[in-house]
């Protein structure tokens, strides 16, 4: 009797209109390892399509249904289907449905997937292969393209919009020798340069979901059906009534009353909040496995690491001059005083911070509609935060024996530490855009205007106050240039702060927060337990060591770039392997860090003397102590890269907070007879202890072996040969570093050509090609 009166309602419907159906999966798939509910079980799919029939709909694919609709409403009676992405579960079980019934659809492909793994789903699910979406298209199935990457085009540009849509036009056609003729938008949505570009594509229609668009040719309304829609809620969108009745007032309102239910429901099942998924999902979109993959996603996941590389690169050397000027005016005494002060305001905003900035990145690549409300909250909160933190932070310098310069110093640069973690709010929304220019722009401006007025201030004759308030001052122009960026370029709209999204926003951060607070103390609690045990002459020496050493660090950060993404959705059989793609960014950190690692350490006081002057040669000690920790942190920082991109966030906050412990510990023993000295040796034994607990980590998670001799060979040898050579020629600095930089990578190649022939010939022939494509 409830079919009847289904069937009945959808014969009225068919009478009067047509409807567009989209799906992306029919499978059997467990609640738990499909958070987006993606998969319809087939029986339920089977149930759907036969009302549609019995309801008197005539099936067809969508370029049909745009062809009899003639740019405008078409008739009444038609029901196109489609499915999004190009899931294997297409071929294997839509398929057959399809020909039993004697219907016909259309699939989306999105070209980057095709063959890759299914970064949505926790089943070992993947995408079609080219042969079977050759299958679908010899048995009449419409194929059409669905972008390269599956990024959101309503807010890229007309040139990014293009590669989207007429790459996957081409790519489509390419590996399958179908001609698309309509296109899907990914996440449905589209702004005037997508539409564009599908109509320069030559594309016939375009079509969109979830309550948008309408009988326009290409922004055609379609109903998204999901594994939660029931017999109700799917004659409910056929009919164009489920949105409506969601986003109205008693929707929104029910919504809400029963999202701690829905959420406790979530985690019983074991399923990953649908932000992480959908963040997950849109990095794993962007980067293209090694084969197969598109020169399109490669080159833009290319142009955002090297963006973010030169700017990382170009800050750290304003940054060096900046202090490499407070060395040579202030001495060992102005500037352990900085240092110390920077540090400690550095941890006090840090713990205002909560984790927010790497939980936006998640958010808002999840949904970029909600960036100007999460930018508004995200930036009050830590403004909330911080009042009563730095409060704290003070009462406690006062309580201290420190003279009256460095509590005003400590005041001082506790404003600036607050406007650079406001930064770094937008600094989350330029990433989760995939937008690295404009964080370079943001850290590039920052510096050079800190050093800039620091170094005027020196010039002027002004002590360490006034250099810390020229380091505020540019902190807070270097918040207010990103703003203007996140809303100009980016175009987010201003959203007003709500302190009642303020608790969901808060807990959502909190393993963030944990993380990024034992990580900042493991980095910085050295300088401040040096100040309150040794001299500040001592904290001047290990600061310039340490800002030195710290100067690598963007190497590390621009290799995170590019890998972490491929960590998230790679398997021990996908193609490459995930251990495969370990054991090459290993490699990669040791052929770019090796070379750091050993100029610090065999012509310490060369470097130390260029940046900071005969004054502070004496940090070529602990410079020189420090200097295999560059490559150390490197590795751990890496490893650690992949261990999060594959598991909670919570894994590395046990192991974080034990080495933070393990480095106290060491600072503690160590300063009282050595000082600087000790500080090093700590941070070196530290990180040597991290790296193997790390190391064993990520073997458990990718539970594969990784080929350690092939891996660090190398790299390991081309540094011992430029070891050799630096150390024979230290006394001419000039000569050594130019014999090192011709020696090391002449090793490198000579020792990978017999250690490890494979890679080597995989890169030269990546060179080869991309030297090809330069040039014509």
């Amino acid at each position: 009797m409830t079919a009847a009166l289904w069937r009945s309602a959808l014969r009225r419907l068919a009478r009067r209109r047509s409807v567009n159906v989209g799906y992306h999966g029919v499978d059997h798939i467990p609640p738990a390892d499909d958070p987006e509910n993606l998969c319809v079980p087939p029986d339920r799919f089977r149930a759907q399509l036969e009302l549609l029939i019995e309801a008197g709909f005539e099936i067809v694919t969508v370029a049909e249904l745009a062809d009899r609709a003639g740019g405008g409403e078409p008739p009444p009676g038609l029901a196109s289907l489609s499915f999004d992405d190009g899931l294997e579960d297409n071929h294997r079980v839509v398929l057959p449905i399809l020909r039993e019934l004697g219907v016909s659809a259309t699939v989306y492909v999105t070209t980057g997937f095709i063959g890759r793994p299914n970064p949505w789903m926790r089943t070992g699910t993947r995408y079609m292969t080219a042969d079977e979406l050759r299958d679908l298209h010899a048995a009449g199935i419409e194929l059409g393209a669905h972008s390269v990457s599956h990024p959101d085009l309503s807010v890229l540009g007309d040139e990014e919009c293009d590669r989207e849509v007429a790459g996957s036009v081409a790519e489509l056609r390419a590996a399958t020798g179908a001609e698309a003729r309509t296109f899907a938008y990914p996440f449905c949505r589209y702004g005037d340069a997508a539409v564009a570009a599908v109509r320069r594509a030559g594309l016939a229609a375009a079509v969109t979901c979830e309550g948008r668009g309408s009988w326009d040719p290409y922004t055609m309304k379609r109903a998204l059906v999901t594994g939660r829609d029931g017999i109700p809620s799917f004659v409910a969108k056929l009919g164009d009534l489920y949105h409506p009745a969601y986003e109205s007032g008693p929707g929104r309102l029910a919504r809400g009353a029963t999202r701690r239910s829905r959420e406790r429901v979530r985690a019983v099942r074991g399923q990953r909040p649908r932000e992480q998924v959908a963040a997950e999902a849109a990095v794993s979109a962007a980067v293209p496995v090694a084969a197969g993959g598109t020169e399109q996603a490669f080159e833009r996941v290319a142009r955002n690491t090297f963006a973010r590389a030169v700017g990382e690169l170009l800050s750290k050397l304003a940054s060096l001059v900046f202090f490499a000027a407070i060395a040579r005016s202030l001495g060992q005494t102005g500037v352990g005083v900085f240092v110390f002060a920077l540090a400690w305001a550095e941890i006090s905003m840090l713990i205002a911070s909560l984790g927010l900035d790497r939980a936006l990145v998640r958010w808002i690549a999840a949904d970029r509609s909600r960036s100007g409300s999460l930018f508004a909250d995200a930036a009050s909160i830590k403004v909330a935060l911080a009042v009563p933190v730095a409060a704290v932070s003070f009462a406690a310098i006062n309580l201290l024996a420190l003279g009256s310069t460095a509590r005003t110093v400590i005041y001082v640069l506790t404003a600036g530490a607050l406007f650079e973690a406001l930064t770094r709010v937008a600094v989350s929304v330029f990433t989760a855009y995939e937008r690295s220019e404009l964080t370079g722009v943001v850290l590039i401006v920052q510096r050079l205007l800190q050093a800039a007025l620091g170094i005027g201030a020196l010039a002027a004759g002004y002590r360490v106050v006034a250099v810390a308030s020229a380091y505020s001052v540019a902190a807070v122009l270097g918040f207010a240039i990103a703003v203007v960026l996140v809303r100009r370029r980016l175009r987010v709209s201003r959203g007003a702060p709500d302190w009642r999204r303020w608790r969901e926003v808060g807990v959502g951060s909190v393993p963030f927060a944990v993380q990024d607070v034992f990580t900042v103390l493991l980095f910085r609690l050295d300088a401040v337990l040096l100040s309150l045990i040794a001299s500040d002459a001592a904290v001047g020496r290990y600061g310039s060591a340490y800002r030195l050493f710290e100067s690598t660090f963007f190497l590390t950060y621009a290799l995170i770039a590019a890998f972490a993404p491929m960590f998230t959705y790679l398997e021990r059989d996908s193609e490459p392997t995930i251990h495969g793609v370990y054991q090459r960014s290993i490699k990669l950190a040791l052929l770019l860090l090796v070379p750091c690692g050993v100029v610090f350490g065999t012509l310490a006081p060369f470097v130390s003397r260029a940046f900071f002057g005969d004054g502070l040669e004496s940090a070529a000690a602990s410079l020189r102590i420090l200097a295999p920790a560059v490559v150390l942190i490197g590795l751990v920082t890496l490893t650690t890269s992949l261990i999060v991109s594959r598991r909670s966030p919570t894994s590395m906050v046990w192991l974080s907070a034990a080495m933070t412990v393990v480095n106290v510990a060491l600072n503690l023993a160590l300063i009282p007879g050595l000082e600087e000295r000790g500080a090093a040796i700590a941070m070196l034994a530290t990180e040597a202890i991290f790296l193997v607990l790390v190391v064993r980590m990520a073997l458990a998670t990718i539970d594969a072996p990784v080929r350690w001799a092939a891996t660090t060979g190398a790299p390991l040898v081309a540094g011992l040969a430029m070891a050799a050579v630096t150390l024979s020629l230290r006394d001419t600095p000039g000569l050594a570093l130019a014999a090192g930089a011709v020696v090391y990578p002449a090793a490198f190649l000579l020792a990978e050509r017999l250690i490890s022939p494979d890679d080597l010939a995989f890169v030269v022939g990546f060179a080869r090609r991309r030297l090809r494509r330069a040039t014509g």
